[in-house]
């Protein structure tokens, strides 16, 4: 009945998966259709245009754009990035519909069964986490208008950016403990410099509109908000100060209040967690031709496993327990003055946490809650980690319905729990069995740190590969640092030495009255160096610094200098590392 089907989405990461579904959708339902020549296709829009004058470039892949702006044709023109159909206007629009710009999908059989098949059975989860191990961010298609592209092509080189991005959104880095939605959080608040309070709603704007943030802002406010939470079961270190009702163990945080009324801040000691320092020798992304947040960050403890992380992505889900930071931080000091102490135990804990953690054997650990068992009245007085009160007690409403319990009452707070429980036939075992949850260590999944999903065994993989790069960072910071201090002794030694001569009553040329070819004669032959290819630096001083209270300002400047090079040089990256954990308060 149809000749065609013309799908138009945005050109983005969540246009591909869109294409995809509907490609999936024909391959399981219209089998035959997928197989006629040109029968579906899609619009291709213009994802960047650029101008220069009355000159116009449209471009249809990113790869295309990338080439061109490597070149030197690129200099001197405005680029607008159109990911969203929305972002065209009724004229560009109209343009698009007068010269549709078609590129068709194409069958080749077997190769094309298989790839849409490993892209969305539900049985193939175990062969996409091994396509997604292969993926490689420079790998995408290159198909313009008119094009005929293979289904299998699409799938390894479009939609498998798509899956990757699904992953990161959702699956934690082994540096930082962040997905993309935190790390964008934490870098506007660095942005921000984020020391006094701001609603949780303002501050989802701000971190849409700095970070790139191409998402709803609720899942924001949700993230936000996430990042704050300190009941029990949520952070042991929380990033965020939560200023107002962020939820409670109750349940489990989603009784926060609307963002519009709760205010939020970094906590005191992130400044200490995530040194300053780090950001100049960090990786940043790109997004649409702005750098925007670090493909990870360096905190000085590793905050994957301080704080934990779950999450459900492609082909990969993840569950990573929270650990004590003082344990984490004991081993890591150990390992840097001894070299041993990751090889010991690390058994998972919770802040505020009143029940047991008993290990059962490498990777599995029995969570009690605390309870009092007294004639027929059982007390309770705490819960099984990330057991939620309000789900306590809709458990127990069921068990009153079947006679296992008698009654109960709940006196609990937002903070603490406390129920009361007539226990009736059989009540005893279903207590202590709704009392008591395990913990596994098998499905601990994390970008590593060159941005690859991998599997840890325990949390000391985890902490040998964070320690490791951490460490090679500092070396990379005390570099970057060391030769930054010594770019500066020219502009201080420099300064100094020109003002005093200015000062003498030796006779100087006049420089105000040379041109400035003369004057960079003249600097030159008495060994003046330039900065930044220029002797600006100096002709640009004000004659009211031309005095030998000047002189002696930029001198002392010059022996701080000299020694703050001495004081970075006599340190090691391990005694940086040393000196930053010690001055971590939390």
């Amino acid at each position: 009945r149809y000749g065609k089907i013309l799908i138009m989405t945005d050109q983005d990461y969540d246009g591909s998966h869109i294409r995809g579904l509907l490609i999936n959708m024909f391959h399981e339902l219209w089998h035959e259709l997928i197989k006629v020549p040109g029968f579906i296709t899609y619009m291709a829009t213009p994802i960047v245009k650029a101008d220069k004058g009355k000159l116009h470039k449209s471009f249809y892949t990113q790869y295309e754009y990338e080439e061109w702006r490597k070149t030197d044709a690129s200099k001197g023109w405005k680029v607008k990035y159109y990911k969203g159909l929305g972002t065209s206007t009724r004229d560009e629009a109209k343009e698009y519909f007068k010269s549709l710009n078609i590129v068709n999908y194409s069958y080749s059989g077997d190769s094309s069964d298989a790839s849409i098949d490993l892209a969305f059975n539900k049985a193939k989860a175990d062969n996409r986490k091994d396509w997604l191990k292969t993926y490689d961010r420079s790998e995408i298609v290159n198909a313009k208008p008119g094009d005929n592209l293979m289904y299998e092509e699409f799938v390894n080189r479009d939609l498998i950016h798509f899956s990757n991005y699904n992953l990161e959104r959702s699956i934690p880095n082994v540096m930082d403990g962040l997905k993309t939605s935190q790390r964008k959080i934490l870098y506007s608040a660095f942005k921000r410099n984020l020391k006094s309070e701001i609603r949780v709603a303002q501050f989802a704007g701000y971190v849409s509109e700095h970070s790139g943030y191409h998402h709803g802002e609720a899942s924001l406010n949700d993230a936000i908000v996430g990042m704050a939470q300190d009941f029990v079961g949520s952070n042991n270190m929380a990033w965020l100060v939560p200023q107002g009702q962020f939820g409670t163990r109750l349940q489990g945080g989603k009784d926060s209040a609307s963002p519009r009324y709760i205010h939020t801040y970094l906590q005191p000691y992130v400044s200490q967690l995530v040194p300053s320092d780090d950001f100049d020798v960090l990786k940043y992304r790109d997004d649409d031709g702005t750098l925007v947040e670090p493909e990870w960050y360096a905190p000085v403890l590793p905050m994957l496993l301080v704080n934990g992380s779950r999450g459900i992505g492609t082909g990969y889900s993840t569950f990573i327990p929270s650990f004590n930071p003082e344990d984490l931080k004991s081993a890591i000091v150990q390992w840097l003055e001894k070299g041993t102490g990751l090889d010991r135990e690390f058994a998972p804990w919770t802040r505020g946490f009143k029940g047991k953690i008993t290990k059962i054997d490498n990777h599995d650990y029995f969570v009690q809650g605390v309870w009092k068992i007294d004639g027929d009245t059982a007390t309770i007085t705490e819960l099984p980690i990330g057991t939620w009160t309000s789900d306590f007690r809709e458990t127990l409403d069921k068990l009153c319905i079947d006679g296992t319990i008698r009654d109960y009452t709940d006196t609990s707070t937002d903070t603490d729990v406390l129920v009361k429980v007539k226990i009736g036939t059989g009540g005893v075992p279903a207590i202590e069995k709704m009392l008591t949850d395990k913990i596994k260590l098998t499905n601990m999944h994390a970008f590593d740190s060159r941005c690859v999903i991998k599997k840890y065994d325990s949390p000391n993989a985890i902490l040998n590969e964070f320690v490791c790069v951490r460490l090679e960072l500092y070396g990379k910071r005390r570099e970057f640092l060391l030769k930054e201090l010594r770019d500066r002794l020219p502009y201080h030694e420099n300064v100094v030495r020109f003002i005093k001569q200015q000062c003498e009553e030796i006779p100087v040329p006049d420089l105000r009255r040379q041109t400035s070819e003369k004057c960079d004669d003249l600097l030159s032959r008495q060994k003046f160096a330039k900065i930044k290819d220029s002797f600006d630096y100096l002709l640009n001083l004000p004659i009211a610094s031309l005095t030998l209270k000047h002189a002696q300002k930029h001198e002392k400047d010059l022996v701080d200098l000299k020694q703050k090079i001495i004081d970075l040089e006599a340190q090691t990256p391990k005694s940086m590392w040393l000196k930053e954990l010690e001055s971590l308060k939390y």
